[in-house]
C-alpha cells in the first residue's frame, strides 16, 4: 500500500468523548470485539487532554581516535500516558476515583443555605484499569486502548474562568489478550442496534 495524501482523510483532531469499560486482569480486552455503548463516558476541560509518550534517546559510541562515531544506540521512550482534567465533582465520577469515607450523610451549614451531600471520600485515590475509546471531535475517528491505568486527584480549582475539575494521569499498559495493545480506528459506519 501506499502511502499518498489519502492518508489525510484519516485525522483525528480534537476529543469528543472517552469511553472506559473494566478492564479484566488475567484475560485481557480482546481489542476485536469491545463494545462501548453502555460505557461510562468522561469529557474533559477544552485543551486539557493528551496522550504522550516519553521521547526515544540515542547515544553515541565514540572512539578517540578522530573523535569518530561508531555505533548509535536507539532507546525506546518509557512512559506511555495520557492526563485531562474533568470539570465534574458529581458523585459518579468520584465513586470510581475515590476511596469512600464512612459518612452516609454530609452536611455544611452556611448562613441561610445547607449544602448536603450522601457520601464523603478519603484522601485515598484509587488505581483502576480500563480499555478506553477515544472519540475525535467529528466523531469519524478514534483510537482504542486496551488496557490504561488511571489516577485520580482530588478535586481542584486553578481560576475563575474554569469550574472545579478532577485531574487524572493515566499509564498506557501492555494489553494481556494477544489482540493487540491499541488500534487506530480510522472509519466509521452506522451499528444496527437492534
Amino acid at each position: 500500500m501506499a502511502i499518498t495524501d489519502s492518508i489525510l482523510t484519516a485525522l483525528n483532531t480534537g476529543n469528543s468523548v472517552l469511553k472506559l469499560l473494566p478492564y479484566s486482569p488475567g484475560t485481557g480486552a480482546n481489542l476485536a470485539s469491545l463494545d462501548f455503548s453502555s460505557a461510562d463516558e468522561i469529557f474533559t476541560l477544552e485543551d486539557s487532554f493528551q496522550i504522550t509518550k516519553d521521547a526515544a534517546s540515542f547515544t553515541a559510541t565514540k572512539i578517540d581516535q578522530k573523535h569518530r562515531v561508531i555505533e548509535r544506540e536507539f532507546t525506546v521512550g518509557e512512559n506511555y500516558t495520557m492526563v485531562g482534567n474533568i470539570p465534574s465533582i458529581a458523585t459518579a465520577l468520584l465513586d470510581i476515583a475515590f476511596e469512600a469515607g464512612s459518612a452516609v450523610s454530609v452536611s455544611a451549614v452556611n448562613g441561610t443555605k445547607t449544602y448536603s451531600s450522601t457520601k464523603a471520600y478519603k484522601l485515598v485515590p484509587t488505581q483502576n484499569e480500563y480499555s478506553v475509546l477515544c472519540v475525535s471531535q467529528n466523531g469519524n475517528t478514534a483510537i482504542v486502548f486496551g488496557r490504561v491505568r488511571f489516577m485520580f486527584s482530588e478535586p481542584q480549582h486553578d481560576d475563575n474562568s474554569n469550574p472545579t475539575y478532577i485531574h487524572f494521569d493515566a499509564v498506557i499498559l501492555p494489553n494481556e489478550h494477544t489482540s493487540g495493545d491499541w488500534a487506530p480506528l480510522p472509519t466509521v459506519a452506522a451499528t444496527n442496534n437492534a
